[in-house]
């Protein structure tokens, strides 16, 4: 077993090594921790809106509670992507020794005018939520060429 772990440590830790390095993979991460606690509370008012109790939901339904906890869930989980697209380039351009709040600007425009939209009426909130989460990591991370403008 030993030389089991030996041999996983000798292979694993470069590559390991390699990816803690890399600044944005570290700017990622840190996006992440920074939004945990916007995560965790969304979570949970998401699980006392609709947690599926008799007893809770008809007190909750009752007393306008699930009115507020579908509020919190709204302003945190629906639209994670718009933190993500605000943070992530802010650590990324933090690492790379570069403007932050200009490459959170930039991002954050950039991430809107990718969103699909009905013109001058709305931004549909499906696009600001986890559906465009891949597309603000994406957008959030192209700040390296920020500083050339």
């Amino acid at each position: 077993m030993e030389k089991f772990i030996n041999s996983l440590q000798r292979t694993l830790m470069p590559m390991a090594n390699k990816l803690s390095n890399n600044k944005f993979m570290n700017a990622l991460g840190q996006t992440f921790q920074l939004l945990l606690p916007i995560i965790i509370i969304g979570s949970f008012a998401c699980l006392g809106a609709f947690l599926d109790i008799p007893f809770w939901q008809n007190f909750v339904t009752s007393t306008g509670l699930q009115v507020v906890l579908m509020t919190i869930q709204s302003l945190t989980l629906s639209i994670i992507a718009l933190y993500v697209v605000i943070v992530l380039p802010y650590q990324y351009a933090q690492k790379l020794k570069i403007n932050a709040i200009s490459a959170s600007i930039i991002s954050l425009m950039a991430f809107l005018l990718l969103t699909p939209h009905e013109l001058y009426t709305s931004i549909p909130t499906a696009w600001l939520g986890y559906t465009g989460l891949f597309s603000a990591i994406i957008v959030g991370g192209m700040c390296r060429g920020f500083h050339r403008i």
